[in-house]
């Protein structure tokens, strides 16, 4: 994910007849699943990141083992590479995260 950013390389992973569909469930060795890389290098939400959802709707909601942080943080604290369409996207695909933080998600 760090290194290419064309979507279609996730379309490809998660297509069934080509790569592995359960793919996006699968936890690198530091602990992230494909979602926090996606988050973490900065790409729109259509770009990949909407796809990775679809695939694995609960991982928005999974934090990851090494930051502890839900995907909509990772893609708000990577700075200038920051995709606040990624953020949005993230955060309307689980709403249920705010609530972890005292807010009441509508």
């Amino acid at each position: 994910f760090r290194q290419n950013s064309d979507p279609r390389i996730i379309r490809v992973l998660l297509n069934p007849a080509l790569g592995n569909p359960h793919a996006a469930c699968i936890m690198d060795p530091q602990g992230k699943l494909p979602i926090d890389l996606a988050a973490e290098s900065g790409r729109d939400f259509a770009a990949g990141v909407e796809d990775l959802v679809y695939a694995a709707p609960l991982a928005v909601e999974t934090r990851c083992i090494k930051t502890r942080m839900y995907p909509f943080m990772e893609a708000a604290a990577v700075g200038e590479k920051s995709s606040i369409d990624a953020v949005y996207g993230l955060l309307r695909a689980g709403p249920s995260v705010v609530g972890h933080f005292g807010l009441v998600a509508t």
